[in-house]
């Protein structure tokens, strides 16, 4: 409807509506994607996509696939192609894959080094289990399981800051051992109001595993110190 009523509008009015129709939907999937576990967002992909009316929506609420919060079980549900061309692919071929860079989605903390950090839940979610990334409900939770995305930058760029041994972690991932320092991040502030800008958590490296040798995203495990 709210389409429908765009494209009869006169044509100021039509950009307003289409622009204001396209803003609802990234507030609505940059929420998604920052404060649903994977378990839930796949629940409300396989509730979404039963209706075909709703198929246009899933690329502006979920991206574009493949997605990481499918199994791969559910790659049949629909053709990749029909949500982006050229995509072939609904999910991986293993659960539990971890993001890649433009699927990793807003973090929920930052370093100091500008390391963005997700926080998995342990198990399957449940309506009484504090938030996976609120640092208060968390601090006796032992193993705390992350993906961790380093920002991309150029060949030249990245070669100039490993040369400083101030600023090389910037663009590496944390190694075992490694103690970081946590704040929320901006995205998780301004979708979740629990987040407080001053707290900060500190976290020991336990494990760290690149997705590829050329990733900017890895799984890590760590816990607080």
């Amino acid at each position: 409807m709210q389409i429908r009523h765009g494209l009869l509008s006169p044509a100021p009015v039509r950009v307003l509506a289409c622009f204001a129709y396209s803003c609802v939907f990234h507030a609505s999937r940059r929420a998604i994607v920052t404060l649903l576990p994977d378990a839930v967002v796949r629940d409300l992909f396989l509730l979404t996509s039963r209706s075909h009316k709703a198929w246009p929506r899933l690329r502006p609420l979920f991206g574009a696939p493949p997605y990481v919060f499918l199994r791969p079980e559910d790659a049949g549900l629909v053709r990749a192609s029909g949500i982006a061309i050229g995509r072939t692919n609904m999910a991986y071929d293993s659960a539990g894959t971890t993001a890649t860079y433009s699927q990793f989605g807003t973090g929920h903390l930052v370093d100091e080094f500008l390391r963005e950090y997700r926080i998995l839940p342990k198990g399957t979610p449940r309506r009484e289990d504090p938030l996976p990334f609120d640092m208060d409900g968390t601090e006796d939770e032992g193993e705390l399981f992350m993906n961790v995305r380093v920002t991309k930058r150029s060949r030249a760029e990245r070669a100039e800051l490993l040369k400083d041994e101030g600023k090389r972690r910037a663009v590496i991932f944390p190694s075992v051992g490694e103690v970081i320092r946590m704040r929320y991040s901006p995205g998780l502030r301004s979708v979740w109001s629990g987040g407080s800008e001053d707290k900060r958590a500190r976290l020991r490296v336990t494990r760290v595993l690149p997705r590829n040798s050329q990733a900017a995203t890895a799984a890590l495990v760590a816990i607080r110190v």
